[in-house]
């Protein structure tokens, strides 16, 4: 934190480490996909950066201003402590959210109606968060000691909100698109649903199947469902994967009593636990570990594919979501355990874009490295759907530049590789691929699709 006089036009030396640290900013925040723990990780940034002890982010919504994330004594984990709503206009955070303008108060006590929250502060600064001229936010510091920021202070603590803003407004809209499908995913799902409930082939919203309660449907196949459900007995929620009905059931029992077995020796972040396997009144289920607000990939990938636009980080969530299942599946590789049947169907995605791999069970006694290596395609191949909302063709295949333009190139390269170029296929080559970020230069050649649905300035 400043102290005492300082000048507004800083020295060469401090010009350059500002510039330094405003670099370093832009690359952190630029990294992240999960739309969480980017506003955490702005909070703690700007806090680390400019050495400040309280540093809070404030998301406007309607004529409230919303505590997002903090650094400092409002922090408690990725939890605000005790948070308040600023209504716009009020206090120094609504003062400045209304005016558009930074708020520099050298003495709380003689700022009109100042609110004072658990940081005991005796001055403070608040500059908004403006995306083309809006104010979608404020970031707001508080010091106990009077006089505690200069104008260079207030200066560069607006020139971090800017650069924070762009991020700032696509999570936003992000988080608007991630409703819209779900409600889009849950009402084509269910209305697909109703064909096969005529026929008594697949279970019913609110049955009980095993002790499981199920309460909503994630997946709708030909030889399984796939339901968000509740375990009366443990008191817990699930993940359960239901057999059709209609298939042999003591063949489908021991196929899924088989994977469970092997399945349930896995122990990693991204790939789904397995709980419990078994069959009732004809039904065959596997009860797996349950995620915040989840989805299968799949279906989420076919409504966005809908969507005239999508947000602004979409490659970039995508490449953090294979970055995690590439993580987990070489884990179970390791454990000489294969999937045998990847695809975006075989991801649950959870808030913040974390992938939960489930559908795992088969062992790979021979140690073939051909089964291994299949797997690494069926993955390539994911990800090519991701990219394109296209399976690749085994025929002819095309790069997916051909059908949107704007696919980073590494990512392409990736699935030139291995789906063009019949690379060997291994986990070492995907991690290499994903941690090279190379954006499609402006510029480069369209490709033959009508319709970019990949823009700029969208959430």
């Amino acid at each position: 934190m400043s102290s005492g006089s300082k000048p507004l036009v800083p020295t060469l030396q401090g010009a350059l480490s500002e510039l330094q640290s405003v670099y370093e900013f832009s690359e952190v925040i630029g990294s992240i996909s999960d739309i969480d723990e980017l506003f955490w990780v702005m909070a703690d940034s700007v806090a680390s950066i400019m050495g400040l002890d309280d540093c809070v982010l404030y998301l406007r919504d309607g004529e409230n201003l919303v505590q997002k994330s903090a650094f400092g004594v409002k922090a408690d984990g990725t939890q605000i402590s005790n948070p308040i709503t600023i209504l716009l206009g009020e206090g120094v955070v609504g003062t400045c959210a209304e005016t558009g303008q930074a708020q520099h108060v050298d003495d709380v006590t003689l700022f009109p109606g100042y609110i004072p929250d658990q940081f005991s502060g005796a001055s403070e600064m608040a500059v908004p968060v403006k995306f083309e001229n809006h104010v979608i936010g404020v970031f707001d510091s508080e010091a106990s000691a009077k006089n505690a920021f200069s104008a260079r202070d207030v200066q560069f603590f607006a020139r971090l909100s800017c650069i924070a803003a762009p991020r700032i407004y696509a999570a936003i809209q992000h988080g608007k698109l991630e409703d819209a499908v779900r409600f889009l995913l849950d009402e084509r799902t269910n209305s697909s649903h109703l064909d096969k409930q005529s026929e008594g082939r697949v279970p019913l919203p609110g049955q009980l199947i095993g002790g499981f309660r199920l309460d909503r449907l994630l997946f709708l196949g030909e030889a399984y469902t796939v339901w968000e459900a509740f375990e009366d007995k443990l008191s817990r929620p699930v993940v359960l994967e239901v057999q059709t009905r209609g298939k042999s059931f003591s063949e489908t029992t021991i196929d899924f009593v088989e994977r469970a077995q092997v399945a349930s020796q896995l122990d990693h972040n991204g790939i789904a636990e397995v709980y419990d396997c078994g069959k009732d009144d004809g039904w065959t289920w596997l009860s797996q570990e349950h995620t915040p607000y989840p989805q299968i990939l799949g279906d989420f990938l076919n409504t966005l594919a809908h969507l005239p636009r999508l947000p602004e980080d979409y490659y970039r969530s995508v490449a953090g979501i294979f970055k995690k299942a590439t993580s987990a599946l070489g884990y179970a590789h390791s454990c000489g355990i294969l999937h045998g049947n990847l695809s975006p169907n075989s991801m649950i995605l959870t808030t913040g874009h974390h992938p939960h791999l489930i559908g795992f069970g088969r062992k790979n006694d021979g140690g073939s490295q051909k089964s291994f290596e299949a797997d690494v395609i069926d993955l390539v191949r994911s990800l090519y759907f991701a990219l394109t909302f296209r399976n690749a063709s085994a025929e002819k295949y095309r790069s997916p530049s051909i059908f949107h333009h704007e696919c980073p190139q590494n990512l392409e390269t990736l699935c030139n590789e291995v789906l063009g170029e019949k690379c060997p296929a291994t986990i070492e080559l995907i991690e290499k691929r994903l941690s090279q970020w190379e954006k499609r230069p402006s510029g480069a050649a369209k490709g033959s699709s009508p319709k970019s649905w990949f823009k700029k300035k969208q959430k």
